[in-house]
């Protein structure tokens, strides 16, 4: 059976309505999965198979469940089927959308009207995020593949300041987040309106995981995380809060870097691509971690 045949039979199992007159890949699909544009009589459709491993990362259940909550709310693409067991799923495609641009101001705000609509949804999501655990997961399962991360430059002292700021993860009342929060997991729509997609992460966290996991994807500096927390808030943000998204930002980007550490270990043909997403990863996490210090600093 060839690739597009199984993916055509993924289809049908998933109930995508019509039979598939074509498949093409998508172009703005993730690092975690491969997804496909499939056309039927009936619309348009986006299937996506998961790559090796995310079955080390991602709660399927959980994922489904989250589509159920949040559907009707504007918030979501639309589901179409979904297998717990593999994580396969068929989504509604819309025409003329992308991917969120992080440079793009129009897009940002589109975003953070995005996050503010999901955070105060009241939606009850299964499990919690809790960035310092996953991080902490994550090594395991990467040292696990061999990925011997603590033998690398800047790992481990990161990994241990981190733990020591672990107050900051703890701290408010846990709304419903995505994550996953990335710019190429928010669709914009034709008319500008946006829209989360892939909510293999959703759960019960705070909203400064999603707002730092925005950031490190888009590699922000300092200012320009403190500009998106302003776009957040929709106010000049205190010095402890943005010191709090300072830590998760060194938090996040180190979970990252050990998901992508696995990743070189599991995909050896995309090794070179993991192994660098790593290292700029764990540069990020040192990097958070001094604007966290310089902001809460006596004369900060």
């Amino acid at each position: 059976m060839t690739e597009r045949e199984r993916v055509a039979a993924v289809c049908r199992r998933l109930g995508v309505p019509g039979e598939v007159l074509s498949l093409e890949r998508n172009p703005h699909c993730g690092m975690n999965n491969a997804t496909w544009i499939v056309r039927t009589a009936q619309g348009s459709y986006l299937c996506r198979i998961p790559g090796a491993g995310t079955e080390l990362f991602c709660n399927r259940a959980q994922e489904k469940h989250a589509y159920e909550q949040l559907a009707g709310r504007a918030l979501t693409d639309e589901l179409v089927g979904y297998d717990a067991r593999t994580g396969a799923k068929a989504t509604v495609f819309y025409p003329g959308s992308r991917t969120c641009d992080p440079r793009s101001a129009s897009d940002r705000r589109a975003a953070m009207a995005l996050a503010r609509r999901l955070h105060a949804s009241g939606a009850r999501l299964m499990g919690v995020d809790d960035p310092l655990a996953r991080l902490r997961r994550y090594a395991r399962a990467a040292d696990r593949a061999g990925a011997l991360l603590t033998r690398r430059a800047g790992f481990a002292a990161a990994m241990a300041r981190i733990s020591a700021l672990r107050g900051e993860f703890a701290c408010g009342a846990r709304c419903p987040v995505h994550a996953d929060f990335l710019p190429a997991n928010v669709l914009i729509r034709g008319d500008g309106s946006a829209m989360l997609i892939d909510l293999e992460f959703a759960s019960m966290g705070s909203p400064y995981g999603d707002l730092a996991d925005f950031c490190h994807d888009a590699g922000f500096s300092r200012e320009a995380c403190r500009a998106l927390l302003e776009e957040y808030l929709e106010r000049a943000p205190s010095r402890g809060e943005a010191g709090r998204l300072f830590a998760y930002c060194a938090c996040v980007a180190l979970m990252w870097s050990a998901w992508a550490a696995f990743k070189a270990c599991a995909e050896p043909d995309l090794q070179a691509f993991f192994a660098d997403y790593r290292d700029r990863s764990i540069a990020y996490s040192r990097a958070a971690l001094c604007w966290y210090d310089e902001v809460l600093a006596p004369n900060a």
